[in-house]
């Protein structure tokens, strides 16, 4: 996966400077080795293929921006109006689980740590 493609869409989401974005590339190197780690095998990286996981990379990216912003916001509400200068983790959240959607077919399942049990197979010998 080129790393430089996640790092221009993720730059296109935030709408990051040159400059902001130099504090943010680490998140853009975790998440494209992720979600190349989660490639499923045999798959063609090149055109559609790769512009899709592309997009999990940077959405992936995006969200823990988000997360990360979110500890730090600082929002007020005076009456009706409230204002929140920061982006929504939910709506990051949607972005990527919309580009996990349109790459399920390349992609394994996320793990899922929440689960309470799972169901596992039995070899007999």
């Amino acid at each position: 996966m080129d790393t430089n493609a996640v790092v221009e869409r993720f730059k296109a989401f935030g709408g990051f400077s040159d400059t902001e974005l130099s504090d943010w590339l680490f998140l853009c190197d975790d998440a494209a080795g992720e979600t190349a780690d989660r490639t499923v095998e045999n798959t063609d990286n090149s055109g559609t293929s790769d512009s899709l996981l592309v997009q999990v990379a940077a959405a992936l990216a995006f969200y823990r921006y988000a997360i990360i912003q979110s500890v730090n916001s600082i929002s007020f509400r005076a009456g009706d109006l409230s204002v929140n200068p920061r982006i929504s983790v939910e709506k990051a959240k949607l972005l990527l689980n919309e580009a996990e959607k349109a790459a399920g077919h390349l992609l394994r399942p996320s793990p899922d740590f929440s689960c309470d049990f799972a169901f596992r197979t039995v070899d007999v010998l």
